[in-house]
């Protein structure tokens, strides 16, 4: 029965090392996909309340002593984008940016009293607060082979690995247009990298943007009062400082999510399996250790009972030859009590002999 047993759970298991390997086939062989960069679809996913993903060459964007320590490791962070049209939020990552603020005829146009008097260089309602999301780190190798595009290597390289690091970044507005159909133009707001406000210039919370390039361009039409502006048009850097997913990104991203947790358990087990066989052998050789110290232990105390047992039997022949010496006759040899008796018996012979006789 045992045996039997032993058979089905061998069967299931070889049924799914054969399905595991077919998926991470399926995965390896997908075609690269094509990377489809159009502003209009990418406002129109937004504006329909999807998300989006982009992939960004960190040197192109951030320079190196504003990024934190974990961000420095990789080469490629990715963000993820969304937008609420009723409450005019934009979702980066983790963090909510409210764009009514700047979406406003009024913090775009100044007003008669602030143009007589010198405005700061950085308007609060020229850009918002600043906000720290959290990205996604990962590089083009790991668990992806060469042809993947970078989009999707990247985000799949972070799925397996979880790195995550925080960026300072804001969301301004662009300089309002100077034509007199400033009305019909259209708004542009653009998501730059930014450092920490001084006690100068502001709280802690006040963003200075740092002049690089946008991550991302959000362009919004004016509409009727009492509408929002409505997103025409989301525009990305281009390759090679940024980078979308691929039209098979979904495909593998839901292939890797059934290969990677299996994997790692398989790879946990045998892990597991490494520690006990380690510490079995580690056990095993103590234990040669306490056999081999016992050894010696017996073969030394023996070899020391062996020299007392020598030592004494000397001495004591020593003391024998001493006391025949000595006592002469009188000894009387550890053979019994007949000797001692003989030994006695002669010595008070000799003494009757040896006695003077007294004369009458």
């Amino acid at each position: 029965m045992a045996g039997i047993r032993c058979f089905k759970y061998a069967k299931w298991l070889l049924l799914a090392l054969i399905l595991w390997l077919s998926l991470a086939i399926l995965y390896l062989t997908l075609p690269p996909g094509e990377c489809i960069d159009d502003s209009a679809s990418f406002a129109q996913a937004l504006w329909d309340g999807r998300s989006l993903q982009r992939v960004y060459h960190t040197e192109e964007f951030i320079p190196r002593e504003y990024r934190l320590p974990r961000v420095r490791r990789r080469r490629y962070l990715g963000l993820k984008y969304a937008y609420d049209r009723h409450s005019g939020v934009l979702r980066i990552r983790n963090e909510d940016v409210p764009l009514f603020p700047l979406l406003s005829p009024l913090s775009s146009t100044p007003s008669e009293t602030s143009t007589s008097t010198p405005t700061p260089q950085h308007q609060p309602q020229q850009h918002s607060k600043l906000v720290i999301p959290w990205a996604k780190l990962g590089d083009t190798d790991g668990v992806n082979p060469p042809w993947f595009r970078t989009g999707d290597a990247v985000l799949l390289y972070s799925f397996v690995s979880r790195e995550w690091g925080r960026i300072l970044l804001t969301v301004e507005r662009a300089p309002p247009p100077t034509s007199p159909d400033a009305e019909n133009e259209e708004i542009v707001l653009h998501v730059v990298p930014a450092r920490m406000a001084t006690q100068r210039e502001g709280t802690e919370d006040d963003a200075v943007p740092l002049g690089m390039p946008p991550l991302a361009s959000l362009h919004f039409l004016p509409s009727s009062e009492g509408e929002p502006p409505t997103l025409v048009r989301v525009h990305f850097p281009p390759q090679p400082q940024s980078f979308g997913t691929s039209t098979y990104f979904s495909a593998r991203y839901a292939l890797l999510s059934v290969l990677a947790p299996s994997a790692m358990f398989a790879m946990a087990l045998a892990e597991l399996a490494g520690q006990l066989v380690k510490l079995l052998l580690i056990a095993l050789g103590i234990v040669a250790l306490l056999w081999i110290a016992r050894e010696l232990w017996m073969y030394r105390h023996e070899g020391d009972a062996e020299e007392r047992e020598d030592a004494r039997e000397r001495q004591t022949a020593v003391l024998r030859k001493a006391l025949r010496e000595v006592l002469g006759p009188l000894y009387a040899p550890p053979n019994g009590g007949r000797h001692r008796e003989r030994a006695a018996r002669t010595l008070s012979d000799e003494e009757e002999r040896f006695e003077p006789k007294e004369e009458v």
